[in-house]
């Protein structure tokens, strides 16, 4: 992609970021001294996502994944949780890492993961304004809220990223919610 464009591409990403309300700070492109493939061209360090929600963590990730992760927080977990008992907002997200130079854990691969380029985020869990707090773990059939939400907000995710992975993926998927934008042929999107 050439330069001017990639920067464009990325002011545009910006605005939209800021139109969302989304606190975050350009960051320095980072390069890995062990692997060439790992990186970040143009890095932005989420500190809030839309409506003010606070993410622990502060991840360095591409923008267009923070983008995305913003969309998904506004339009799908937000009313996920105001569906919850007395209406909580969502007033933080917990979140893994963002960048991370490192191969893909849990499908036996050798290739990098979407992490090595800030592509990927994991969600561990959320809290509430009532000061509730829902973390990800595996709850298949205990028919309780919780189980609701996670499974809303894990599926609604679906619409945002092209990989989706978590509790009965895999061990390692089992206590977060993996979401990444790997391109894959015909746009086929992986949802576990």
């Amino acid at each position: 992609m050439p330069p001017a464009f990639a920067q464009a591409e990325f002011a545009v990403c910006r605005l939209g970021l800021q139109a969302l309300g989304v606190g975050f700070q350009p960051q320095p492109p980072i390069n890995s001294d062990t692997d060439p493939a790992c990186g970040i061209a143009r890095p932005v360090l989420l500190t809030a996502l839309a409506q003010g929600v606070a993410v622990d963590g502060e991840p360095l990730t591409t923008c267009p994944t923070a983008l995305r992760l913003a969309l998904w927080l506004h339009r799908e977990v937000a009313p996920a949780a105001a569906a919850l008992p007395g209406s909580p907002r969502v007033e933080r997200i917990a979140t893994g890492p963002g960048y991370q130079c490192r191969e893909r854990v849990g499908d036996g691969s050798a290739k990098l993961s979407e992490h090595a380029t800030g592509a990927a985020i994991d969600v561990t869990g959320f809290g509430f304004s009532d000061g509730s707090r829902i973390d990800i773990a595996s709850r298949d059939a205990e028919g309780s809220m919780a189980e609701a939400f996670q499974k809303a907000v894990r599926h609604g995710a679906c619409l945002y990223f092209t990989t989706v992975l978590g509790p009965g993926s895999n061990a390692a998927h089992d206590t977060h919610l993996h979401f990444d934008s790997a391109a894959r042929k015909g746009g086929w999107r992986i949802c576990e």
